[in-house]
């Protein structure tokens, strides 16, 4: 996927320096700032939403955040590297931190309300799950939350192809039946629904769905801890733990 996203970002920007490289040509190739490379990457390339540029570790090399994305640039805004940089001597990547913090999601401005509720023990650690009722690796994450104590987990669920398939008719019998926490352990660990169902408004869904796009989540399952910040697939209990409580 994220290959993909590299690719779709260069076609994109290579679409928008069609028209603007005498510009490029034109820019200075000595150092400069990063408030002037922003500036010249903004007029190259005025449908993309640029959040950040900083010096990277290599000279010459600026650090541009796009949405939640990392590519680096030469001072002229026409040439563009897509990947990791690391610090060999520290065996460090520079660049996934970076990733991971422009990916993270306001948590306290989730609409828990379209989410279906499981406290466990004192619920104090909190967290929220995108999850799909036919995602095999859902199903193999459900056990390893299962697991987890003292815990508040809220499941958005997210049919991936919205109302086409049974992903959801299946989502809107959990979330129309009367125990929607206990409706969605037995439908993962069984395929069926088993819980008492009702006629009820499943418009949460489509704004589940909604609310992924915006998010930039593109599969499942996808969990949120209460910094934002986002673990994709199906994670064992140890590192479930680990990303509830971290707090950086």
């Amino acid at each position: 996927m994220r290959k993909f996203v590299s690719i779709f970002l260069a076609v994109t920007l290579i679409s928008g320096f069609a028209n603007n490289t005498a510009l490029a040509e034109n820019a200075a190739k000595s150092e400069a700032t990063p408030e002037e490379v922003l500036a010249r990457l903004k007029t190259l390339y005025p449908s993309t939403k640029f959040a950040s540029v900083k010096l990277s570790p290599i000279a010459g090399v600026y650090e541009v955040v796009m949405g939640r994305n990392v590519a680096y640039f030469d001072s002229t805004g026409r040439y563009a590297l897509f990947g990791n940089i690391f610090d060999v001597l520290k065996q460090e990547d520079l660049t996934e931190p970076v990733r991971a913090n422009a990916a993270r999601l306001d948590f306290k401005k989730l609409p828990f309300n379209d989410a279906i509720k499981t406290v466990r023990g004192n619920g104090k650690k909190i967290m929220a799950v995108f999850s799909d009722p036919e995602c095999p690796y859902c199903k193999t994450l459900e056990p390893e939350l299962a697991k987890l104590n003292d815990v508040t987990i809220y499941t958005f669920l997210l049919p991936m192809f919205g109302q086409e398939g049974t992903a959801f008719e299946k989502a809107a019998a959990v979330w129309c039946s009367s125990d929607r926490s206990d409706a969605w352990k037995k439908l993962m660990a069984t395929g069926k629904i088993t819980s008492a169902v009702k006629d009820c408004d499943v418009q949460a869904l489509n704004r589940n769905k909604d609310l992924a796009a915006r998010s930039g989540i593109r599969g499942t399952p996808i969990l949120v801890n209460e910094t934002g910040r986002i673990l994709m697939g199906a994670v064992d209990w140890a590192q479930l733990e680990a990303f509830l409580l971290q707090r950086d």
